[in-house]
């Protein structure tokens, strides 16, 4: 593992050799999802609930359902720290389905809303990585099936109390190769949960 810092965002670099082929895997120190909270005051982040989409995804035409297991996620001690990731956990699960028939993953990724705007920080995954974490044979998504990562994550070193809003992506193609996409927005709250 090589681990890439900067005051920002930390990219953990995995590489894997699995029997004939190599993954380069980058996850960014901002990724999660989250659920939301009972406490009505946790519900309470000084980022906007509306937003404009990212260039890169709202022209196309919305054919994919994403769906993350939390609207709000607070972070945990990491038992795996250091060896995996960094000082604090934040956990969520994440299930995609084809709102059409026979659409095959070739991108996802996730944005940052960062100073207004959405930035997207690493690069995209593709469709070997989508079929491995979500347990879909050749990231061919079957008209109503549900594919799930139950282990979404995201890490950090410091928790300075600021909400975080990220967007995850989905962007797929059918037989025709028409393009469609599905997105879902996670609120990351960096402190400890009383």
């Amino acid at each position: 593992m090589v681990e890439i810092s900067n005051n920002q965002t930390t990219m953990r670099v995995f590489f894997f050799i699995p029997a004939l082929f190599f993954s380069l895997v980058f996850t960014s120190c901002n990724v999660t999802t989250s659920e939301a909270s009972a406490d009505s005051n946790d519900n309470k982040t000084d980022i906007p609930q509306t937003f404009e989409l990212p260039s890169k995804i709202s022209a196309l035409k919305k054919g994919i359902h994403v769906e993350h297991s939390k609207n709000q996620v607070y972070p945990e001690l990491n038992k795996d720290y250091p060896t995996r990731a960094l000082k604090y956990k934040f956990n969520f699960a994440t299930t995609v389905k084809s709102l059409r028939k026979g659409v095959q993953i070739i991108e996802f990724g996730v944005f940052h809303y960062r100073s207004e705007k959405w930035v997207q920080v690493n690069k995209p995954f593709n469709t070997t990585e989508f079929s491995e974490w979500y347990m879909c044979p050749g990231g061919l998504l079957l008209k109503g099936e549900i594919y799930h990562d139950p282990n979404n994550w995201y890490s950090c070193d410091n928790l300075d109390n600021a909400p975080s809003k990220i967007l995850w992506y989905y962007i797929g193609v059918d037989s025709n190769n028409e393009k469609y996409v599905g997105y879902d927005y996670i609120d990351i709250i960096k402190k400890m949960k009383n």
